[in-house]
Parts: C-alpha cells; structure tokens; sequence
C-alpha cells in the first residue's frame, strides 16, 4: 500500500497482528497525482486501519463506569423516575444513567438491564456495574428506592434522601 509514497514514508506495525501487520502508513506521496494525469502537486497523507488497531490494542481504553438503569413499574411513575435519575446524576457525576420510558414493568426492564450486563462492549464506555434502580408504586408513594446490584444480585430499599449517601458509600468499596 505504500507504492505511491515519495520520501518520508512511515508504518506503524504490531507483532500481534501477524502477516497483516500494519496499523498506519502515510508519507509524501509528490508524483501521485502527476501519475494520474494531473499536474505536479506536493501532498502528504495517512491512512489508518481501525479495526487493526483495536485488535492489536492490549487493553480496553475505554473508561470503567457504573450504569444506573432506572426501571419506573409504569407510566404512573415516569415524573418519579425521572427526579432519581436527576439525583443520581447530581451524586455520582461519572455514572451513565439510562432510564426505561416505555412503561414495560419492573420485569421487563430488569431484563433489559441484564442484557447492558452481559454485552457492554456496544456502549463507548466499559461497564464495571449495572445498578438496576427499581420504581414502583411503593417506592414512589412512601419517597423511597429500590436499587439491585445485577452482579451481586443484592436489593435494597432506602429512603430517596439517602440517596448520596448510599452512592457515596457505593463508590468507596
């Protein structure tokens, strides 16, 4: 792929990638346009192979967060939903909070938060942990939330004021 060049040439190759190796190249390539039919023109390019480059990358360089999946039991519970959402964001700014509009139930949803569980890799950020926040009519009439912890399958119900203090103590362990 690099015929074409002139002068300063450069490659970046990985061994782990084996004969294909190459992950950029770019250079001057001066007498490229002139080749084909066109005037002399200077020119310098690159080009990079993405795909290439994540396979050869050894760690995952996306960041690690928490994924809050707040899962209102019905539409009832939407307005609710979202000012725990809203807290959620004001405790723990690193977090990603996501929040099931469709009105599908607590089971559903929890369902849906499973699935982020298992294949986090469609998500530009790593999930260290899915926090299903659970939000019924309960939870809502007495000012409370429910949040289960999706790898530990641990559940509590707390009052919403405690809310960062929780996440707080969350975030230490």
């Amino acid at each position: 792929g690099l015929d074409y060049y002139t002068l300063t040439v450069f490659e970046v190759v990985s061994e782990r990638l084996g004969a294909q190796n190459a992950i950029l190249g770019g250079g001057r390539y001066d007498d490229l346009v002139q080749h084909l039919g066109g005037p002399p023109t200077s020119a310098i390019g690159f080009a990079i192979g993405e795909d290439r480059l994540v396979e050869a990358m050894t760690i995952d360089a996306r960041p690690q967060k928490t994924l809050f999946y707040v899962i209102p039991d019905s539409a009832e519970q939407f307005l609710y939903a979202l000012g725990i959402s809203n807290d959620i964001r004001a405790c723990d700014r690193e977090a990603i909070v996501e929040t099931d509009f469709q009105g599908r139930g607590i089971v559903k949803g929890l369902s849906r938060a499973g699935q982020i569980a298992s294949d986090p890799s469609r998500h530009a950020f790593r999930v260290a942990r899915v926090q299903a926040v659970l939000l019924g009519v309960n939870e809502s009439d007495r000012g409370e939330v429910t949040i289960k912890d999706l790898s530990s399958s641990e559940q509590q119900t707390f009052p919403r004021k405690e809310l960062a203090e929780r996440l707080g103590a969350a975030r230490e362990r």
